[in-house]
């Protein structure tokens, strides 16, 4: 019986028409900047058997949704937000996890208060009005069989009532389900060690950046007692991150201020457990096809990315195996596309596998797929006929 794994992402109209300002915009003659790869449903028809053992499939959804109060074109108030579908092979891991995030990211309350601020404050500063804020989104920065890492950011705008900004983060373990603090990443990695690797790499930056004149006191404050924090830090593909959002140590023109750890620096002083796992040489590359029933027959595993519950179905997939696999919703700006959210991720699509997209073509216009293939990267896009297309 083919196990089927669901990864539903429900976007909202508004998402896409309201809050992605510009994300239907098309890409003015896209043959001049890619190459047409032709998406031909008998290809998977063809597919031979698969032969090898199929490791279960890990897929992450991370749909965003957007609520707008309006009086008349007038934006009074902006609310965006998250949810999570995680899918694993033990779903009480895939329970706990969602669960804490969904804590994290719970801004209902907030949105109400800012709401109700806005629709007082607007009939008097309608004639110079700025609309409220409330908004928190998460990208996944790493994913694979050992951790979940995901970073992002809180804003909360109410002029005169409350504003406030801060980067945010969040680590799991992906054999536990649990919360991963800092103590659990780091087996022998002195606090005072630590403070003084981030002091000398914010030395080096100093050079280019503005800091504040007492950033390395806020620096030694962080770390001054115990390293049990489980925010501000995160694993990436590459190392470990300590960020600091803007006016922690430095103006808001400097951003968000990142020291990273790379992980040959840090063999012996980081549990095992947490490094990323080995991948698998891959060399596929990802094919579109139309979906029908006999080509969704030859897989054994599909998410199903939802975008509208439409007739129209696209299927990915890979005769081969590619890695870090994602599609990422996004706008157009003088023909560049601007990644914006990361709404479905799985750290590798192997043959038997596939993704499958439920939309219609001005919802394909809007998305980007990535993936490696060896150590390179791979972007893919739709050309405004539904054909997927390669950057040059």
């Amino acid at each position: 019986m083919r196990n089927k794994i669901f990864a539903m992402i429900a976007l909202s109209a508004v998402l896409l028409t309201g809050c992605t300002t510009g994300a239907n915009t098309q890409p003015s003659s896209p043959e001049t900047q890619f190459s047409t790869i032709t998406t031909d449903p008998t290809e998977t028809t063809e597919q031979t058997e698969i032969s090898v053992p199929q490791k279960p499939m890990l897929a992450l959804s991370l749909p965003v949704y957007c609520e707008q109060n309006k009086e008349g074109d007038v934006i009074i108030f902006e609310h965006v937000y998250q949810s999570i579908d995680l899918i694993v092979p033990e779903s009480e891991i895939g329970t706990r996890v969602t669960k804490d995030f969904l804590k994290r990211i719970n801004t209902e309350d907030m949105a109400q208060q800012i709401n109700e601020w806005a629709v007082d404050s607007y009939p008097i500063f309608a004639d110079d009005w700025a609309h409220y804020i409330c908004r928190v989104t998460y990208e996944p920065v790493r994913f694979d069989a050992a951790v979940l890492s995901l970073y992002g950011s809180h804003a909360y705008f109410a002029d005169m009532h409350f504003t406030e900004g801060a980067n945010k983060s969040v680590t799991y373990d992906m054999t536990t389900g649990k919360t991963l603090k800092l103590t659990d990443i780091l087996t022998s990695f002195s606090r005072d060690e630590l403070k003084k690797t981030i002091l000398d790499s914010l030395e080096k930056q100093a050079e280019g950046i503005e800091l504040y004149e007492d950033y390395q006191n806020v620096v030694s404050q962080r770390f001054s007692g115990s390293l049990s924090q489980d925010t501000d830090w995160y694993l990436g593909n590459d190392g470990l991150y300590f960020f600091f959002s803007p006016y922690e140590i430095a103006p808001r023109s400097s951003g968000v201020i990142t020291v990273q750890i790379p992980y040959s620096q840090l063999a012996g002083k980081m549990d095992d457990a947490y490094f990323p796992p080995e991948t698998e040489l891959t060399n596929g590359s990802i094919k579109a096809a139309e979906y029908t029933d006999n080509v969704g027959q030859q897989y054994t595993q599909i998410a199903n990315v939802m975008l509208h519950n439409d007739e129209i179905k696209t299927v990915l997939y890979s005769e081969l195996s590619v890695s870090d696999v994602r599609l990422e919703l996004g706008a157009y700006d003088s023909n560049i596309f601007i990644p914006q959210h990361t709404i479905f991720a799985t750290p590798s699509l192997t043959p038997g596998d596939a993704v499958v997209l439920h939309c219609d073509s001005k919802d394909l216009s809007t998305l980007r797929i990535s993936y490696k293939n060896g150590d390179q990267v791979h972007y893919l896009y739709f050309d405004t006929n539904g054909n997927l297309i390669y950057n040059n």
